[in-house]
């Protein structure tokens, strides 16, 4: 629907398209990139294989380099595909706290998120996403913090 003009198609489970319909507008860079979050019960070949990049848990960062090097060694050529990870995060009032795991969570402050982030970004991480259920704090509080002290050592692509 995205790449071709009024597609025709057959699938066994989601029906057929006979070429009197489109999709509108196309995309501006000619198709959708997909981006697996999770494994999609498929091995790290396949998503490597199949898709334009990769957001996974992580529970334990030491493990981030060799994941990371199974990813790269994955991908079928040269095209980049970014790695991302997201996890249950609480940002301690305590800028000098350092990175404690919490159950599935983790909680560290601020001085050591951005030595950890930093570490992360030459490992190859492109996309955090954090779920701020754990905080201990009012989460307004928290992203204050992050935008004033943390974000602007990771500016946009192209800034």
């Amino acid at each position: 629907m995205t790449e071709n003009d009024f597609p025709v198609a057959t699938s066994d489970h989601y029906g057929s398209l006979s070429g009197n319909i489109d999709l509108i507008p196309k995309p501006a860079a000619g198709r959708i990139p997909t981006i697996v979050v999770g494994r999609a019960r498929q091995d790290l070949s396949w998503i490597a294989g199949n898709t334009d990049g990769w957001i996974w848990h992580l529970s334990n960062f030491n493990r981030l380099p060799q994941l990371l090097e199974e990813w790269r060694a994955n991908w079928p050529d040269d095209v980049f595909r970014p790695y991302g990870y997201g996890s249950f995060f609480d940002l301690a009032e305590n800028a000098e706290q350092p990175l404690r795991y919490v159950g599935n969570s983790f909680s560290i402050g601020r001085k050591a998120l951005l030595e950890l982030w930093k570490t992360q970004e030459a490992q190859g991480v492109s996309h955090v996403a954090l779920n701020l259920k754990p905080l201990r704090r009012p989460a307004t509080d928290a992203m204050q913090e992050l935008a004033e002290y943390i974000l602007p050592h990771f500016p946009a692509h192209g800034e």
